[in-house]
């Protein structure tokens, strides 16, 4: 539980948020453990403990006290507070061999609501699909929300709505885009920060389903990711969803089928690919060329000092193709891929040609990546 909350406690970024983790013990004998950071919040409800608890609550310093529990071996925890010692907290462990003490944040009831998800009677609305589904989704668009690379708004655009969830990635160079089958009624398109995305992808680590609500009642709309995690606890990531306005990247992803375009493998690409980025530097380029001489793809790299390397992939082709795009930013993609072949072509967005890569022969939904040309000198 520690871990999960973790990855937001000790983060904080607004004034009056404390960089601590709530325990909070329920009458109904399980533990409530919370975080935030202030914008991103994860809240764990552990099975119910057989052997009894006492309600009570306590704020620590999430770094302290997640760094003392990581030292423990197998073996029960004992909290306790006392009206002796109001503003400690006591842990027994080793049988009551061990003792440790750790001060508090206080009592004060305005600290504790900081740690509070909201009611789940206040979401306007709730869709559910597959913990694993779920995950591997987020794993094949939040790599394209990269600050580094310029682009200011870092979040995950959700489109939700008959019967399908559209996540979008995207920052100055490229798109990635997935399409994912839900249940639920009616539809809603917010904007998720990436970190909180990342996060839930972390910390929902159970088989089951995940549930994705919005609460569109508040003055900045909050988003609600709620599943399993380790050992059978509930994980909820509640966040503030981004207000900004999010880029036109339709005009990129809905467009007539290519007329220019090639299928090939998954593995080989990526293995022709990684053969040409050990020649050229780092972030070098490859060029795709369709047909190749006597059929298929040809990938090309080159680099002035190092060499250059070059290898033709058996592929179907329509058409003619040449561009290039930049080594790295296809392989991260790439090995986000669950097909086995996928579709690379052109598209033409006002006076660029970009190229765009879609999964082939998926069972539900899309898989679609586009990305800006490099260019390579001749």
């Amino acid at each position: 539980m520690l871990k999960a909350v973790r990855t937001v406690a000790g983060k904080a970024h607004t004034a009056g948020v404390p960089a601590g983790v709530c325990l909070r013990s329920r009458g109904d004998g399980r533990l409530e453990m919370a975080a935030t950071d202030g914008q991103t919040g994860v809240r764990l409800l552990s099975l119910p403990n057989t052997d009894g608890t006492e309600p009570g609550a306590a704020v620590l310093s999430a770094s302290m006290f997640g760094d003392f529990i990581a030292t423990l071996g197998p073996g029960s925890v004992e909290c306790t507070a006392s009206t002796r010692a109001p503003n400690m907290l006591e842990v027994s462990y080793m049988g009551g061999r061990g003792k440790a003490h750790f001060a508090t944040f206080g009592d004060d009831p305005a600290l504790f609501e900081t740690y509070q998800a909201a009611a789940d009677s206040n979401w306007a609305g709730k869709w559910s699909l597959p913990a694993s589904v779920f995950r591997s989704a987020v794993g094949q668009v939040d790599y394209a929300c990269n600050l580094s690379l310029g682009y200011a708004l870092a979040g995950v655009r959700v489109i939700l709505g008959g019967g399908e969830m559209r996540l979008v990635g995207l920052d100055n160079f490229r798109i990635a885009t997935r399409t994912v089958s839900v249940s639920g009624d009616g539809e809603a398109t917010f904007t998720v920060p990436v970190r909180a995305m990342a996060i839930a992808k972390q910390v929902l680590t159970g088989n089951g389903e995940v549930t994705i609500g919005l609460l569109s009642e508040a003055e900045s709309p909050r988003v609600q990711l709620a599943g399993e995690g380790d050992a059978g606890t509930c994980v909820e990531v509640t966040t503030a969803s981004i207000t900004e306005r999010y880029p036109d990247w339709q005009r990129f992803t809905s467009l007539p089928p290519l007329e220019a375009r090639c299928d090939t493998g998954t593995v080989d690409l990526i293995a022709g690919i990684g053969r040409i980025e050990k020649v050229v530097r780092a972030d070098g380029s490859v060029r795709f060329n369709w047909p190749a001489a006597g059929g298929g793809l040809a990938l090309t790299g080159k680099e002035r000092e190092a060499g250059s390397c070059e290898t033709v992939l058996d592929a179907d082709t329509i058409g003619e193709g040449n561009i290039a795009m930049g080594a790295g930013f296809l392989l991260q993609f790439l090995r986000t891929v669950e097909s086995d072949r996928v579709s690379i072509g052109l598209v033409e967005a006002g006076s660029m040609v970009m190229g765009r890569i879609s999964a082939v022969g998926l069972e539900h939904g899309e898989h679609l990546y586009v990305l800006a040309p490099r260019y390579v000198p001749d």
